[in-house]
């Protein structure tokens, strides 16, 4: 998965690393994080953007979200630091800009889609995990 953060690409994947590296820096489960920012989403999603936002401050502080997203990226590359990841977030705000493109997003948006890719890349693990033990 490609992370974009203000207008920087990340790669990114979910690992067990990723699960242990979260839950260190926080005393959190990474998953069980997203599926409350998930529903949170779902409830709010007929609402303002100010409505939105705030709904998903109340489930994911900036703290935590800059631990996910450096979770999950530092699994492509080691080299990104926390502080870069806090400083992007910080640039791009917590409500949407009059920039069009996908790369200023507000970091609550911006964790969503993560939340959504990371479901996609563990629904296809699991097929591909279910197909291999098909095949023993």
């Amino acid at each position: 998965m490609i992370i974009n953060l203000c207008y920087k690409q990340y790669p990114a994947k979910m690992s067990l690393g990723a699960m242990e590296y979260y839950d260190e820096a926080t005393g959190r489960d990474l998953w069980g994080d997203l599926l409350k920012y998930l529903e949170m989403w779902q409830k709010l999603s007929g609402g303002t953007i100010i409505e939105l936002t705030a709904g998903m401050h109340e489930v994911m502080s900036f703290k935590n979200a800059s631990h996910i997203f450096h979770s999950v990226i530092r699994q492509e590359d080691s080299s990104r630091s926390l502080a870069e990841i806090r400083d992007a977030m910080f640039a791009v705000g917590w409500l949407p800009t009059d920039d069009d493109t996908n790369m200023a997003e507000p970091w609550p948006l911006v964790m969503y889609k993560v939340a959504l890719d990371i479901n996609k890349q563990m629904s296809e693990f699991s097929k591909k995990k279910r197909l291999a033990n098909l095949g023993q």
